[in-house]
């Protein structure tokens, strides 16, 4: 599990346990601080359904922020 087994301390690291884990910027403020860039984890669960997480390698803390369809995730509301 993800969340009790949680040790990774980059995306590579990530990848090489979740390699259809993808890393998306989103805009600054959508997140976090309006100064900072964020960067959400996109993982492909099955064939229909992408969940979208925030992870903070540092502190070892994975926030979930969506769970969407596939057609929800292209059109691209949620990073607005």
């Amino acid at each position: 599990s993800l969340s009790t087994s949680f040790n990774y301390q980059t995306h590579v690291d990530l990848r090489n346990t979740f390699p259809q884990a993808d890393p998306v910027r989103v805009r600054p403020g959508k997140f976090s601080h309006p100064e900072e860039k964020t960067t959400l984890t996109v993982f492909n669960i099955g064939r229909s359904v992408r969940l979208i997480a925030f992870i903070n390698y540092k502190r070892q803390e994975v926030s979930i922020r969506h769970v969407l369809t596939h057609e929800e995730y292209d059109r691209g509301n949620w990073k607005r």
